[in-house]
């Protein structure tokens, strides 16, 4: 038997053997599929997907149970049917409206928890195969293994758009040997598709920040770099192209921006969120248009890429040939240059 809680029957954890065909022409028995307990809402909270819209939860987050088994796959499985008006929307909008898999690797010390997949995990949904991204190596780590970029499963495609039939999802995983207590949790949604000008217009909808928190992050005398004029570039970091919206974290603490637009394109094929200038995670619910770098970029003629930031507020063009000039030579009276780059904090 099977137990069901809100149209999603979890695989019951002590099945009798069942016996199914494997590649050839005798029977073998599959190793019994342990249940999938579903975790308590208050404790296991995903982030929002920023490109999509959460419509309803199929599977509230719920925690992946192991049977504790090291180098052999563990295995759970989930049944779900979709209800009837969603299997219609998605039916007559297969392009804006999505099945949605999610994993996290709880972390109790956070409200709410990033995409990330267990080890080595293998999913299959009505018996298709499910491709993943594939595992990264980090080359600065040589010692430690291939990770997969974390990031939602869409697995419309492989389901069956009906509220009469049942789907269901195989998910097979490896304990991390180094971290066997490391618990796993899984959700399933239907989000609703946004487009880039729908993301824009809602950083663009929370407003500026005041251009007084950049000009307090020039003159602040804490800081040894600021006790001289800055030259700042009006390039994107990640573009190399001249920022049109300047955007940055409400949580970071230093004074260049990037564009808004290069950054969520890049976020939408690879999900990463962290800040180009910072290296720190800048989620879209803390992106803010910068009130400062967009009074530059309004008033400052399109040919001009670097400006030099006063420590009185006030900004200066540096025309193409006063860049030049300033790698060549400099006045030993004039006062000290520092140049903030991408790379800077």
């Amino acid at each position: 038997m099977a137990t069901s809680v809100n149209n999603v029957r979890f695989a019951n954890p002590n099945p009798r053997p069942r016996a199914y065909r494997g590649g050839g022409n005798h029977l073998t028995r599959r190793p019994p599929i342990t249940t999938i307990s579903p975790a308590r809402s208050e404790t296991v909270q995903f982030r929002p997907l920023p490109f999509y819209d959460e419509l309803i939860q199929i599977v509230q987050p719920t925690t992946l149970q192991s049977q504790g088994l090291v180098g052999r796959h563990n295995e759970s499985q989930i049944e779900f049917k979709l209800p009837i008006d969603i299997a219609d929307a998605i039916a007559m909008s297969k392009e804006n409206t999505h099945i949605l898999l999610r994993f996290c690797c709880i972390d109790r010390q956070l409200d709410e928890q990033d995409d990330n997949f267990p080890p080595n995990i293998v999913i299959s949904v009505n018996d298709k195969h499910v491709m993943l991204a594939p595992a990264i190596s980090n080359p600065n780590k040589p010692n430690v293994p291939p990770k997969r970029p974390g990031q939602h499963v869409d697995i419309t495609k492989e389901c069956k758009l009906s509220p009469f039939v049942t789907n269901l999802i195989d998910i097979k995983w490896l304990i991390d040997p180094t971290e066997p207590s490391r618990e796993y949790a899984c959700t399933l949604v239907i989000g609703a598709k946004q487009t880039m000008d729908t993301m824009l217009d809602r950083i663009k909808s929370r407003g500026l920040s005041d251009p007084e928190t950049t000009r307090r992050l020039i003159a602040d005398n804490d800081n040894e770099v600021a006790t001289t004029n800055l030259q700042c570039s009006l390039l994107c970091p990640l573009g190399k192209m001249r920022m049109t919206i300047p955007c940055k974290s409400v949580k970071c603490c230093h004074i260049p921006c990037f564009d808004a637009l290069i950054y969520l394109q890049m976020n939408e094929r690879k999900a990463t969120w962290i800040c180009p200038v910072c290296y720190k995670r800048a989620y879209f619910q803390d992106l803010i248009i910068d009130g400062f770098f967009s009074d530059i970029l309004t008033k400052a003629p399109h040919d001009v890429t670097d400006v030099i930031l006063n420590l009185d507020g006030t900004w200066t063009p540096v025309g193409k040939t006063e860049q030049v000039l300033s790698t060549c030579k400099r006045d030993p009276n004039a006062p000290e240059l520092i140049t903030i780059s991408d790379d800077d904090d």
